[in-house]
């Protein structure tokens, strides 16, 4: 018994297929492998996110002379360093946040001046 009414095989449609729509089989790159990934058309970039934005009421001040902490609760820095005020309501010892070591502690008010002040000058 022959295949007198046999379909075509699924090649065969296929070869069809491509040429009805105008693919041309070599030229068909979705059966190759692309070694070479193209790289992407824009670039994504991690965004920079400053950890703790400067907030225009922060009181900033600069170390007039190196402090040497005398208990637990003082804060150590060295001349020109820039201090956050934290609290200034105690008389002379302010709490103050170190910008450049971020540790907390009081200060001496008479070791630090306002931030672009005269008093900050360098003589």
């Amino acid at each position: 018994m022959g295949n007198c009414l046999s379909s075509p095989s699924n090649s065969d449609r296929l070869d069809r297929n491509r040429e009805r729509i105008g693919v041309n089989p070599i030229e068909d790159n979705s059966l190759q492998s692309n070694p070479i990934p193209t790289p992407p058309s824009e670039v994504v970039r991690p965004a920079v996110v400053n950890p703790e934005p400067e907030t225009t009421n922060a009181k900033i001040f600069v170390a007039l002379y190196d402090y040497d902490a005398r208990t637990d609760e003082d804060l150590s820095f060295r001349k020109g360093e820039h201090l956050e005020i934290l609290n200034d309501t105690q008389g002379d010892w302010w709490l103050a946040r170190s910008k450049r070591t971020r540790q907390e502690g009081y200060i001496p008010s008479n070791y630090v001046a306002k931030l672009k002040s005269i008093e900050a000058e360098p003589i």
